[in-house]
């Protein structure tokens, strides 16, 4: 019996030792837990391996989309290569788009633009006389400049009061006579006082995409646009048949309006005129503006979008105005709807050519009296002798016209049209 229990208490004693042993101490769980963490770390820094070969990887992606993009851009039509196809925010196919003109400005390609020569001053009364002068037009490194200069620097001063400015003779044609746009004498009033450019494209769009990226200029007074009016006026005199501002400016440094607000070339606005007739313009719905204080030293891209449904335009991407159609509705017009033979987007349904200028002054308001320049303004918009009252004034306005800068820069123009199914 004794020997029975010594053997039971060894079996016991055994049993409690191996119980006691299979128990980690508190050094086996500290290194357990070290190796671990050892573990982990590793993990860790393998991650973030590979978290930087998939970032190398994504700018790659980036770079190589990049350039198709561009080489995209560059095809000519014929080429073989089929049109590009977006998707709108729903995801659904948009029309495609066939490339109607891309000029990079290596060269001024007469194929694709027209000059403007004239003395005409359109419906706001400018003061500058278009022509087709190598100081006003010309290309460097790739870049389009419109640049205005002083008609006197060419002529004399004497020139303005006294000379005849027929523009057929200058620069051998004139491309629109209303309101003695080719031919004036200075003993009947002022002549204009500066010589600028304006160019107008050949082709034409109905519904498509239209970019232009440019440096717009510095300098009092100076009224540089990116613009599109109708090929014929399908519906009539403007605004019956419509215009689209893609870009407008003012080159004064300051321009602010009763509120404050400044409205100078750190400020670009957007907008479409449309209305049975200028009475009825009803622009302000269609307008928009935005600011950046790199307008005038930098190069942005202006866009408009155009679909059979709505007109989107915008800076670098950002959107400055858009509108869908059904315009005589949106007007509130009264009397028979006059774009009633056109679709949705009447009158902005006809093709459209893009125009390049850089203006002059003006008497239609765009200057308005009663804001703050940083110049004293030199006429008043119910004068009739503008040219006169800006000329006198150059000693006010003229220093603020420095070299090139004066000059509305454009790297590029693209033009495609919708082509819809």
């Amino acid at each position: 019996m004794e020997k029975m229990l010594s053997i039971t208490w060894v079996l016991i004693s055994l049993l409690w030792l191996d119980e006691v042993s299979a128990k980690p101490t508190v050094l086996q769980m500290t290194q357990k837990l070290n190796r671990k963490v050892n573990g982990l770390e590793k993990a860790v820094a393998n991650i973030e391996k590979m978290l930087e070969v998939i970032s190398s990887q994504v700018s790659e992606l980036i770079e190589d989309k990049d350039q198709l993009t561009d080489l995209l851009a560059n095809i000519s039509p014929g080429s073989g290569d089929q049109p590009d196809i977006d998707k709108d925010d729903s995801g659904l196919d948009r029309p495609t788009k066939r490339l109607v003109l891309r000029d990079d400005f290596n060269s001024l390609n007469l194929d694709n633009w027209d000059y403007e020569v004239s003395m005409y001053g359109g419906y706001n009364w400018e003061i500058q006389v278009y022509t087709r002068d190598v100081k006003n037009i010309f290309t460097t490194d790739g870049s389009l400049f419109i640049k205005p200069t002083l008609t006197a620097d060419s002529y004399g001063e004497q020139y303005l009061h006294t000379g005849t400015m027929n523009v057929t003779e200058m620069w051998g044609t004139c491309t629109n006579a209303a309101d003695y746009g080719c031919v004036r004498h200075g003993q009947n009033g002022l002549l204009p006082p500066v010589m600028s450019g304006k160019l107008m494209s050949k082709k034409t769009v109905t519904f498509g995409e239209v970019c232009v990226r440019a440096r717009i200029p510095q300098g009092d007074w100076i009224w540089p646009a990116i613009w599109m009016l109708p090929r014929s006026n399908y519906y009539g005199e403007w605004p019956r048949s419509g215009e689209i501002d893609l870009m407008e400016s003012r080159g004064n440094s300051e321009a602010k309006d009763t509120d404050g607000n400044d409205h100078g070339r750190n400020e670009i606005g957007s907008t479409l005129h449309w209305g049975p007739d200028a009475g009825q313009n009803k622009f302000y719905l269609t307008h928009g503006e935005r600011d950046d204080g790199t307008f005038s030293t930098e190069m942005h891209t202006y866009c408009v979008d155009w679909t059979e449904d709505n007109i989107t335009i915008s800076v670098d991407g950002n959107q400055v105005m858009a509108t869908g159609g059904n315009f005589w509705q949106k007007g509130g017009f009264s009397g028979s709807n006059i774009w009633s033979s056109g679709g949705n987007m009447a009158p902005f349904d006809q093709p459209f050519y893009l125009i390049l200028n850089v203006a002059i002054a003006g008497k239609n308001g765009f200057f308005p009296d009663n804001w703050t320049y940083n110049s004293p303004k030199p006429w008043n918009n119910t004068s009739p002798t503008v040219p006169a009252d800006f000329w006198s004034a150059r000693d006010k306005w003229h220093p603020s016209w420095q070299g090139d800068n004066v000059a509305m820069e454009i790297d590029y123009v693209e033009m495609y049209e919708y082509v819809y199914n």
